[in-house]
């Protein structure tokens, strides 16, 4: 994602030319021969490119990996993190995390998610659940839950298992692995096959469960496909 800091045209230089440790590199041939990259001290998250006029400054996200994502449960140094991710994905019109209230000391709501892993507390008619987070290198890029057990409701939409990518990581591969794991994480607590839903007309969600093996077993009259997925 480019940050302008300046109007100047960029051609987008391959990430494989960054480098730690400060080194600096120039990309001749690129069609701008002094440009240069450096290590903001933000590890692989951010890389800086300077131009030789010195108010032609961008900031860049390096291509990652998919497979260096790490879906875990929250933890205490998670809370500008996680606003940061329920922001993003406020501003596309979803809801993430609706267990959470403005405000609420981070510690408390580590809590919420402790008893609802539990069962403890629930609201009437609500599963135990996990809430888990897909953290790239300190930045978290997505999450997922998973519901431990189905009602009514949930088998027809819902299923075990919702996931989110961030809007601002998409089309990285984050959804596949992010839902690969949390299968994987839903099998450890005996939930195997996992129930997903999904509507016909989602394409970028049928699209990651079909690459984790998904097969539609089902599909009501008005859209939603179900599936039922192992690890």
């Amino acid at each position: 994602m480019f940050v302008p800091f300046a109007q100047s045209p960029l051609q987008v230089l391959s990430a494989k030319a960054f480098r730690r440790s400060g080194q600096k590199i120039t990309r001749p041939g690129s069609g701008y021969p002094d440009t240069e990259f450096f290590d903001t001290g933000r590890g692989l998250e951010t890389a800086e490119i300077r131009l030789r006029s010195p108010e032609c400054r961008f900031s860049i996200e390096p291509m990652t990996k998919a497979d260096q994502v790490i879906v875990r449960p929250l933890g205490p140094g998670d809370e500008e993190a996680f606003l940061d991710l329920r922001s993003a994905m406020t501003e596309e019109g979803t809801v993430l995390a609706k267990d959470y209230r403005a405000g609420m000391a981070w510690s408390e709501y580590l809590l919420v998610h402790k008893s609802a892993r539990a069962g403890v507390g629930l609201a009437e008619g609500a599963v135990p659940y996990t809430f888990l987070v897909a953290d790239l290198g300190g930045v978290l890029v997505g999450s997922s839950d998973i519901r431990h057990r189905l009602t009514e409701k949930l088998t027809r939409w819902g299923g075990h298992i919702g996931y989110i990518v961030d809007p601002h990581h998409r089309r990285r591969g984050y959804g596949t692995e992010i839902l690969r794991q949390t299968l994987c994480l839903a099998s450890d607590l005996g939930i195997r096959p996992a129930l997903l839903t999904c509507r016909a007309e989602n394409a970028g969600s049928r699209g990651v469960i079909h690459a984790c093996g998904g097969v539609v077993s089902a599909q009501t009259h008005d859209g939603i496909c179900s599936y039922w997925l192992c690890p």
